[in-house]
């Protein structure tokens, strides 16, 4: 899982209002006239997708002005420039050290100009991209009408049929409750949870999608970052491959890649490592993302973002423990598995998703992250629109089995959703992370509702996992 302070600087760029003394004493004594006053929204085009953010500049009761940015995809809001400077027509801020948006006035309602992403970014470290700003609250507020007016109040209306085929529904035909709906959405409009920033909020009911909703400007072809619920898309590509005969979850993972055992560091601890170890973070190898952090680096997986070899890096790891005999949530172990389904398929992991598991429920619009060895991040870099992240969820509902075709086999779901036993060391595999596969989408009752979050300081962050709940 990525750092959640480095994706909340990473991914935004830049802010909602946040108006207080401290930060307003540091302005000039002076207010100059600036047209720039207000409220902004745009987005950069980045490899790491679209990045929303939100620039408020407010004048300071104390002279000058409080700039501030928001992260949309992060989760960061009311964020700090390290300096800023604001004139008549135009604002430059600089940020973690290097990073800079240079914006001019380009109209009355339009800033023009880039940003540049500081150089320990990984992947876009040190580039530069186009960057147009809007007036409006359209990111900063749930909803707003075409006049940019808050939109508070709501009226159920039944999804609209979209060109995948999915049926849709009355959510009152099925015994659904309308006004629970509607009452639940409108407190979600009128600022009764106010730190919530949901992006999507859907619910699929005997496989026909009853609720499709969307704020913050967010629209039904957006993809958002699973983040770690990439990790359950990897299990069903897994799932998918084993039933072809590509693999088997019992195989050790260097009779794929024998080579590193002729290096002089290798670790005789790794023969043991096998595809299940690694499904099951049981591997041994060293490496930690929650600790890492919490000693005060950015995770394993961001080391191996700033490599110039992925793949590598994760087989180079040193080991710490035995394999099996320690559980540890380690997003980078996971990139060998990728690996393993393009070796065995003969085609990237983003080609055999489409082919196998993507096709056949009607997925088009998704991203991979791709490094600079062709190696494809499998563990928190699936972009994907919500509406398609239900469908995962329908799919193992129904036990891998889609309009009649077994896309992936019952006996895989029922692997890969089992607890599994508690690793020699007493330390037991959380819910999250049980064989990689993605348990929270098989509630009793049918129901699945896929919700992608944003939580203010960046509790949930973009996290945007297919959350289910049960109603009885």
């Amino acid at each position: 899982m990525l750092n959640r302070s480095f994706m909340i600087l990473f991914l935004a760029l830049l802010a909602a209002p946040l108006t207080s003394p401290s930060r307003a004493q540091t302005s000039a004594a002076a207010t100059p006239k600036s047209y720039l006053v207000g409220h902004w929204y745009g987005a950069v085009d980045s490899v790491w997708g679209n990045c929303r953010f939100v620039l408020s500049i407010e004048r300071s009761v104390y002279g000058g002005f409080v700039v501030t940015y928001d992260s949309i995809e992060g989760g960061g809001y009311g964020l700090p420039f390290d300096t800023e400077k604001v004139q008549k027509k135009k604002f430059i801020g600089r940020f973690e050290g290097d990073g800079e948006v240079d914006l001019t006035l380009a109209g009355p309602d339009r800033l023009k100009g880039s940003l540049k992403f500081p150089g320990k970014f990984p992947l876009s470290g040190g580039k530069t991209f186009p960057l147009v700003m809007t007036r409006g609250m359209d990111y900063s507020l749930p909803r707003v009408d075409p006049h940019g007016q808050a939109v508070t109040t709501y009226t159920y209306q039944p999804p609209v049929p979209g060109p995948d085929g999915w049926p849709t529904v009355d959510v009152e035909s099925l015994g659904g409750d309308r006004k629970g709906i509607e009452t639940a959405v409108t407190a979600l409009l009128d600022g009764h949870y106010p730190h919530t920033h949901l992006h999507s909020l859907l619910l699929v009911r005997h496989g026909k999608l009853a609720l499709e909703e969307y704020f913050y400007g967010y629209g039904p072809q957006d993809v958002h970052q699973l983040q770690s619920a990439t990790k359950s898309v990897l299990s069903i590509l897994c799932g998918i491959a084993q039933d072809r005969g590509l693999l088997k979850t019992g195989e050790k993972l260097f009779d794929f890649f024998p080579r590193y055992r002729a290096k002089p560091d290798w670790d005789p601890r790794k023969e043991k490592i096998t595809l299940k170890s690694i499904l099951t973070m049981t591997s041994g190898f060293a490496c930690d993302d929650g600790a890492y952090r919490k000693a005060g680096g950015a995770g394993c997986e961001i080391d191996m973002l700033n490599s110039p070899d992925w793949l590598d890096f994760s087989l180079s790891g040193p080991m710490a423990h035995d394999p099996g005999q320690h559980f540890s949530y380690c997003t980078s172990c996971l990139t060998p598995l990728g690996a393993v389904i393009a070796q065995q398929s003969r085609m990237p992991v983003a080609d055999f998703a489409q082919k196998y598991l993507y096709d056949p429920l009607g997925i088009q619009n998704h991203l991979w992250l791709v490094g600079p060895d062709g190696t494809t991040e499998v563990g928190a870099s699936q972009w994907m629109r919500p509406r398609d992240m239900a469908k995962l969820g329908l799919l193992y509902l129904h036990q891998g089995l889609w309009n009649g075709k077994q896309v992936v086999s019952a006996d895989w779901v029922k692997e890969s959703t089992k607890p599994q036993p508690i690793p020699p060391d007493g330390r037991a595999l959380p819910d999250t992370v049980i064989y990689g596969g993605p348990k929270p989408c098989i509630p009793p009752m049918g129901i699945i509702s896929p919700i992608t979050p944003m939580a203010k300081g960046g509790n949930i962050s973009s996290w945007s996992r297919t959350w289910t709940w049960s109603v009885s």
